[in-house]
């Protein structure tokens, strides 16, 4: 046997093992039958269906007939393309390695004014609040400008200083429109971007907690501005 057909079968092998064991199949399961029910839950199969289709065609050809014997000779591309298929789809990165675990959060307590100086030092337009470990809310820019809309006098001024206001009142005050969903630690990339893509709301931010709890300390955060590049992913 040939080096490139013995890895292609090598890493057909572990692809497979590794459909039957994330959709908990026993042996007798067809190839095409696991890789269409696969792609019906897992976002990373869905967009490589067609490949996977062909690689499995292509190793129907490579052993053929009694004896398994080799017909065939697959392309190096063709054995390059299973080997990054079965390394992100039976190893993939941790999401944790690949998100910001500098969680910039303030405290309840303390002043609108204290916010804006922190959002202003990070470049940040929204901002987690908590009272103690509590997850209170998500400080945007959004409720920022109805609060600023509510407090302006006839003379343009604002009414109520920045530095009276609590975020806690603030909060509470405002209906919260801006949404924010907690993860677990060990969420799969290509989990995360399955959920991401059912979320209502493309301006969703998502907190990573120990086990997905809201009060929970922050262990990462994804915005918006992360997306494209967990969803490059994907891609082979």
């Amino acid at each position: 046997m040939d080096h490139l057909t013995e890895t292609f079968l090598e890493h057909f092998n572990q692809l497979e093992s590794a459909l039957k064991a994330k959709l908990r199949k026993n042996n007798h399961v067809p190839y095409s039958v696991l890789v269409h029910e696969a792609s019906l839950k897992d976002v990373f199969i869905r967009k490589h269906k067609s490949i996977l289709n062909s690689l499995g065609d292509l190793r129907n050809v490579l052993v053929h007939g009694e004896g398994n014997d080799i017909i065939a000779i697959p392309s190096e591309a063709a054995v390059n393309t299973l080997i990054a298929i079965v390394e992100k789809y039976a190893s993939p990165i941790p999401l944790y390695n690949m998100i910001n675990h500098k969680v910039i959060r303030t405290q309840s307590d303390r002043s609108l004014a204290d916010a804006l100086i922190l959002m202003r030092k990070h470049d940040y337009t929204k901002i987690p609040v908590y009272k103690g470990q509590t997850y209170l809310g998500l400080l945007s820019g959004n409720i920022v400008a109805r609060w600023m809309a509510s407090n302006i006098g006839a003379d343009g001024e604002i009414t109520e200083s920045l530095k009276n206001v609590t975020l806690e009142n603030l909060l509470t005050r405002y209906e919260k429109t801006d949404t924010v969903v907690f993860i677990p630690k060990d969420m799969e990339i290509f989990d995360f971007i399955k959920l991401s893509r059912k979320q209502k709301s493309k301006l969703s931010l998502y907190i990573m907690t120990q086990s997905g709890d809201r009060n929970e300390k922050p262990l990462g955060i994804i915005t918006a501005y992360d997306y494209p590049r967990l969803l490059r992913e994907l891609e082979l």
